[in-house]
C-alpha cells in the first residue's frame, strides 16, 4: 500500500494575450509570428508560501520590469507555490494575473505532491490541459510533464506523454525549431530520460528549458542543450530575487540571470542549439540504466498496463484490482491474466483500491468514493466526501477510514458508505494512511503532529506536537504503526515512539537519519524502518529507548527516497525503491536474500495474496509476480 500523492491531471497552463489553451488538441496559437528570434523572461521556481515570505512583495517590482522589456512572453518553469495548497495557487494567480505579456507554464513537483484539493483548482483558475504547445517566432514550444509524480521520488516521463510529444513534433512546420519546456531536466533526474532524449533527438529539438535545481545553468541532456534557471528568491547563495532571459537567436541560446538589485541583464552563458560534439565533452552526473533482473528473483511480467499506474496494486479473491491513470479500475484474474472488468471512474487513479466483503472501494482525488462488486464490476454504493480526498483508505473490519476533505477525517461503513463520524485533522489535508487498533485512530498529518481519535466516538484523544514546524519534513506522507500499546511515527528523518494510550513521548530518535518508510510484520509484532542509505531495520518494541535488532544492508539501493509501506510476505521482508529496485530481506535474521532490478521507475507497492504469491507494481505500469 502506498502513499501516492501525485494529483496529476493538472500540469500546464496558459493566461494573457493566448485566447486558446494551447494543448495540442486544437489549432497550435502562435503569439509572435511576425518575429523570427524570440526573447523569454523565465520565471522559475517562486515557491510562493502562505506563510507570508517575502517572495510575494518581491515579484510585484519584478513583473513589472517584464512587462515594460522588450521579451515576446514569460514562461513559468514550475514549483510557482512551496505546497500546491488552495491558498497559495489562488495567491500566485492573483500575482500572475500582472502580467501583460503572453505567459505559458508548468507546474512542477511542489504543486502536485502536497495537495489540499487533488489539484481541481488550477483547472478553475487556469482553464489548462497538463500539456503545452504553442509558436512563437520561428519556434514551437512544447511543454509536458517529467514528474516526480510521488513525493521525494524519481521523475518520468509516462508512455502517453511520450506519444503525445511525437505526435506533436510531427505538426513542426518546415525549418520550424522545436524546444521543449519541463520542471525536470531530463538527465539522471529522469528515470526514462534515454527513452525521452532518444525522441527529442530523432526529431531535432534545439534545446529544452527546465528548472527545479534552483540555479542558473546550461546542462547537457545527451548532447542537447538544457537551459535551466534560477530559483526566483535565492538568499542562501546570495543571488538576491531575479529571474533569467533567455534568447533564440542566430542558432544560438544565449542564457542571461537578471537580478532586482542590477539595472542590466549579465550574461551567463552561450550555446549553439541543437545536438552539439561539443556537449558530447562535457562531463556530466547520468542515471545509470542497470539490466533488469526480476527473473533471478522468480519474477514474470504479469501485466503491462502502459501508460502509468500511480495507484498501488490490491490483490484479493483470485483477481489484482489496478488504477490507470486514464481513470480506469481494472481486475484481472491473477491465474489466466484474463480481465473480468473495467470501471470508468472518470478521474486519474492515485488511491490504492480496498476490499471489504466481496466489494472493491476507491476513492478519487475529488473525494468521490465508489464501492464496486468485485465479481461484477458493478457500482454497490458512492459516497462524495466534503472536498479533494488525496490519502489512501484503510479498511478494518467493517469500517473503511480515511481523509475526507481539507482538514477533515472520516469513519465510513464500508458495508453501506454512510458515514459514521467526521471529525477535524487540522487545517491541511491529511494524506497519512490511518493506523487503527485498539479502539484508537491514529492519523500524522502535514502540520507536523500526531493525533489519536476514540473509534467509537471520532473525539480527538490525545494530539502530540513534533514542536518542530519544518513543512518539508513532516509526517504527512508516512505509514504511521501500531505496536502494542505505543504508535511509531517517522518525522524529520527521526523515529518516535508514542505511548497509545496517552499520547506521551517514550522516545526518540535524533541522529535524523531515517526516511519515512515504514511497516511491520504480518503478525503485527515487528516493526520494520528505513535508513538513509535504504538499509531496512527491525527495531525492537519492547525498548524505552531506539534499539534495532538487525539491520540488512543493501548495497545496490543507495540513499532512496520513495516512502512506500515496507510490507512483509511468507516471512520475507521487501521494500520497493525509486530506481525500481526490489529489496527482499529474511525477517527472523535481517539476511539481504537478493536486491533485483524491476524498472527503472518507482516500485509503486509490494503485496501478498492469500496463496502467498507476491506481487510487484510500478508506475511505468508493469505488474510482476513471484509465484510461491
Amino acid at each position: 500500500m502506498k502513499k501516492t500523492l501525485m494529483m496529476i491531471a493538472v500540469a500546464m497552463f496558459s493566461l494573457a494575450a493566448v485566447a486558446q489553451i494551447p494543448d495540442g488538441t486544437g489549432d497550435i496559437p502562435h503569439i509572435a509570428p511576425d518575429q523570427k528570434d524570440v526573447k523569454i523572461a523565465f520565471l522559475t521556481d517562486t515557491h510562493i508560501f502562505h506563510r507570508g515570505e517575502k517572495t510575494d512583495s518581491l515579484l510585484i517590482p519584478a513583473i513589472a520590469e517584464i512587462n515594460s522589456s522588450d521579451c515576446h512572453f514569460v514562461l513559468l518553469g514550475g514549483d510557482n507555490v512551496s505546497t500546491g495548497y488552495e491558498k497559495d495557487i489562488r495567491g500566485a494567480y492573483k500575482i500572475y494575473k500582472k502580467i501583460r505579456k503572453p505567459l505559458f507554464g508548468i507546474v512542477g513537483n511542489h504543486e502536485v505532491i502536497r495537495t489540499d484539493n487533488g489539484n481541481t483548482v488550477h483547472k478553475e483558475l487556469y482553464g489548462y490541459d497538463r500539456r503545452m504547445v504553442f509558436r512563437a517566432g520561428e519556434y514551437l514550444f512544447v511543454g509536458f510533464d517529467a514528474g516526480p509524480y510521488n513525493r521525494s521520488s524519481a521523475g518520468m516521463v509516462r508512455a502517453e506523454d511520450l506519444e503525445w510529444l511525437e505526435e506533436q513534433f510531427r505538426k513542426a512546420r518546415p525549418g520550424e525549431k522545436i524546444i521543449c519546456v519541463s520542471h525536470i531536466p531530463l538527465n539522471y533526474e529522469v528515470a526514462n530520460h534515454r527513452e525521452v532524449t532518444a525522441l527529442l533527438r530523432k526529431y531535432g529539438v534545439k534545446a529544452q528549458i527546465c528548472g527545479h535545481a534552483h540555479s542558473t545553468l546550461m546542462l547537457n541532456v545527451d548532447s542537447i542543450p538544457c537551459v535551466m534557471g534560477r530559483r526566483f528568491n535565492y538568499v542562501k547563495k546570495g543571488w538576491g530575487a531575479g529571474y533569467n532571459i533567455i534568447e533564440f537567436k542566430d542558432d544560438s541560446i544565449y542564457l542571461y540571470q537578471k537580478r532586482l538589485d542590477h539595472a542590466a541583464p549579465k550574461l551567463f552563458a552561450t550555446q549553439k542549439q541543437g545536438f552539439s560534439p561539443e556537449l558530447l565533452k562535457r562531463r556530466g552526473r547520468k542515471l545509470q540504466i542497470a539490466p533488469k533482473t526480476y527473473a533471478e528473483a522468480g519474477a514474470v511480467l504479469f501485466k503491462d498496463l502502459r501508460p502509468a499506474v500511480y495507484a498501488p496494486v490490491m490483490v484479493r479473491g483470485g483477481a489484482a484490482y489496478v488504477g490507470h491513470s486514464n481513470g480506469t479500475l481494472y481486475a484481472f484474474d491473477t491465474t489466466t491474466g484474463e480481465e473480468r472488468w473495467r470501471y470508468d471512474m472518470g478521474d486519474i487513479l492515485c488511491a490504492e483500491p480496498v476490499w471489504h466483503d466481496g466489494k472493491v472501494i476507491y476513492v478519487s482525488p475529488t473525494g468521490l468514493f465508489t464501492a464496486l462488486d468485485a465479481a461484477t464490476g458493478k457500482v454497490v454504493w458512492t459516497l462524495q466526501a466534503k472536498g479533494a480526498v488525496t490519502g489512501d483508505p484503510v479498511v478494518v473490519g467493517d469500517m473503511l477510514y480515511c481523509s475526507f476533505g481539507v482538514g477533515l477525517f472520516a469513519k465510513i461503513n464500508a458495508a453501506t458508505g454512510a458515514v459514521v463520524w467526521t471529525a477535524r485533522s487540522g487545517s491541511m489535508q491529511m494524506q497519512c494512511v490511518p493506523a487503527v487498533a485498539d479502539g484508537k485512530v491514529v492519523v500524522s498529518t502535514w502540520e507536523n503532529d500526531v493525533r489519536c481519535y476514540d473509534d467509537k466516538s471520532g473525539k480527538q484523544l490525545w494530539r502530540w506536537f513534533s514542536g518542530d514546524d519544518k513543512f518539508d519534513f513532516a509526517p504527512g506522507l508516512i505509514f504511521p504503526q501500531i505496536v502494542g500499546d505505543r504508535v511509531y511515527v517517522s518525522i524529520n528523518y527521526q523515529i518516535v515512539a508514542l505511548d497509545l494510550k496517552r499520547g506521551a513521548l517514550i522516545w526518540r530518535d535524533e541522529m535524523s537519519r531515517y526516511r519515512k518508510s515504514m511497516g511491520k510484520s504480518s503478525d503485527g509484532t515487528m516493526l520494520f524502518v528505513q535508513s538513509p542509505n535504504s538499509d531496512i531495520i527491525q527495531l525492537r518494541t519492547d525498548m524505552d529507548c531506539f534499539s534495532p535488532k538487525w539491520t540488512a544492508t543493501t548495497p545496490k539501493s543507495k540513499k532512496d527516497r520513495n516512502p512506500t509501506l515496507i510490507s512483509s510476505v511468507n516471512g520475507v521482508v521487501y521494500k520497493g525503491t525509486m530506481e525500481g529496485m526490489v529489496i527482499a530481506v529474511r525477517e527472523s535474521d535481517g539476511v539481504t536474500l537478493w536486491e533485483h532490478k524491476f524498472s527503472d521507475a518507482d516500485i509503486n507497492n509490494v503485496c501478498g495474496d492469500e496463496q502467498g504469491n507476491v506481487w510487484i507494481q510500478c508506475l511505468d505500469g508493469k505488474l510482476f509476480k513471484i509465484a510461491r
